[in-house]
């Protein structure tokens, strides 16, 4: 009888030990990539901070589950592990259930097109990257990409840092649900033509862009936040009944600040249902609905300077002229308000059930809104704070 209790006992110690999580320690280029390929739902990869050569290219390997994700990060709460890379892709995310904190990419201005490439077709979603920096390329910053049959879906960015690239920052041919929340996009659309800082297309839905920071440095022909960019193929996009669907249905765009765009600062190009709320545009043409499909985007409580081309007549509480003196120090771009800007601005716009907190996430008041995306009392400088170092 003890010696079958023990066999049972040593049985189910096997078991839990094949099903317990483990964390890989690395601290080299070979160790980073055995252990992408190695890790599983649950596994946790801990980077040591400091400089990786990871060659042309390093991805991720098998997927997670949604109680049980991969976990891709850093060690410690300061510093980046960075990882310079020469390809044409950078780092290759082709699985699900992953979490990337804390890693910086660096690719190459003449070989990298895409420092980070979402695969839809490999297998690409339930994603969050946290707190990451992706740098250099001749193209794009991050690029997600979709067959009209699978898409990059549910996908969370947050306080994720693009520059230093020749094109589109975000350029997200995306699935459903998306969110992109305090990011900041700089320096990019240096090869011409134009460029988006953050744009969601490619038939996705419900995608939400909040509480960013784009600065388009007036090079080229800079776009700042779009749902369309420069239209999808109608062989990548899926079906709306007998018709192409649009470019990205239910969009919302709340509480950004856009900057120093050559183009516009907010747009839409065959984007339907989507929403602009409490944005701020500063040295920017204004907001454009290129192509329209209906129903048109629907603007409210911005600070948007310039015309509002092509938005539906359902928009309103829009200011298209704004004061320097509304702002604590818009040259170094902190948009608090001053006493004259909450004068003007607190009480003017109305209370809206998708946009319930500001650009740094505070929680409005019910009733009349300020417009903008800064509430009267905020504290800190707008300007962009990077939490790791």
């Amino acid at each position: 009888m003890k010696t079958a209790v023990t066999a049972v006992f040593f049985l189910f110690c096997v078991v839990a030990l094949a099903f317990s999580a483990q964390v890989f320690r690395v601290d080299t280029a070979g160790a980073v990539k055995q252990a992408l390929a190695s890790a599983g739902p649950g596994d946790t990869i801990l980077v040591k901070p400091g400089e990786y050569d990871m060659g042309a290219t390093f991805s991720t390997g098998k997927s997670g589950t949604p109680d049980k994700p991969v976990t891709f990060r850093c060690e410690g709460d300061k510093g980046y592990a960075k990882f310079k890379v020469n390809g044409q892709i950078g780092f290759r995310i082709r699985s699900r259930y992953w979490v990337i904190q804390g890693i910086h990419v660096e690719g190459s201005t003449k070989s990298t097109q895409a420092v980070v490439f979402m695969d839809g077709p490999g297998g690409c979603g339930d994603v969050k990257i946290l707190d990451c920096k992706f740098s250099a390329s001749s193209q794009h910053g991050m690029k997600a990409a979709r067959t009209s049959e699978k898409a990059v879906d549910n996908v969370l960015l947050a306080h994720v840092e693009i520059y230093d690239t020749g094109a589109t920052a975000f350029d997200l041919v995306s699935g459903d649900n998306w969110v992109l929340r305090n990011c900041y996009v700089h320096d990019y659309g240096k090869a011409g033509g134009v460029t988006y800082g953050i744009f969601l297309k490619g038939g996705g839905k419900n995608g939400i862009i909040e509480g960013c920071f784009v600065d388009g440095g007036k090079r080229a022909t800079t776009v700042g936040i779009s749902f369309g960019g420069g239209l999808t193929g109608k062989q990548w996009l899926p079906k709306a009944g007998d018709n192409v669907a649009p470019e990205h249905e239910g969009g919302i765009a709340r509480n950004n600040i856009v900057v120093n765009t050559a183009d516009v600062a907010y747009h839409s190009n065959n984007g339907s249902r989507c929403f602009f709320y409490n944005n701020l545009a500063w040295g920017c043409k204004g907001f454009q609905r290129q192509a329209s499909y209906p129903p048109d985007p629907v603007l409210v409580n911005n600070l948007i300077a310039g015309s509002y081309a092509g938005a539906s007549k359902d928009s309103r509480n829009n200011l298209n002229k704004i004061e320097k003196t509304w702002f604590v120090n818009a040259d170094e771009y902190d948009f608090r308000l001053t006493a004259e800007g909450s004068a003007v601005l607190d009480g003017k716009g109305e209370e809206l059930a998708d946009n319930p907190v500001d650009y740094f996430g505070t929680k409005r008041k019910s009733g009349p809104q300020c417009l903008g995306p800064v509430l009267p009392d905020a504290t800190q400088s707008t300007r962009w704070t990077d939490r790791r170092k």
